[in-house]
């Protein structure tokens, strides 16, 4: 449970369940990622990325602590990043599976 009572970061608001979010954001681009080749270098990274945070939230409820150990700011500046590198993952997809980088 997230008990701030603001992000002190104007537009970011405190999201109360941060750790269930990020964690499913977590497992969700895990699960996308296996749809590019294991030897393609992008996904190496962005699941080793992924995994090292998903492994914090796994030992960690909470939030200071998680904000801590990971050291990029607070956690709703985490779940905002991993939403665009969602999308991101999700226009590299469609890339891959249409195959216009060949065009």
């Amino acid at each position: 449970m997230n008990n701030k009572e603001s992000t002190y970061i104007t537009g970011l608001e405190v999201v109360t369940n941060a750790h269930e979010v990020l964690s499913s954001l977590y497992r969700h681009t895990l699960q996308k990622l296996e749809v590019i080749p294991a030897d393609a270098m992008y996904r190496q990274s962005v699941a080793s990325f992924t995994q090292f945070r998903l492994g914090v939230l796994d030992r960690h409820t909470d939030v200071a602590k998680i904000e801590k150990e990971i050291g990029d700011g607070q956690i709703e500046e985490l779940i905002a990043t991993v939403r665009l590198h969602f999308c991101v993952l999700i226009l590299t997809l469609i890339l891959i599976l249409t195959r216009q980088y060949e065009t």
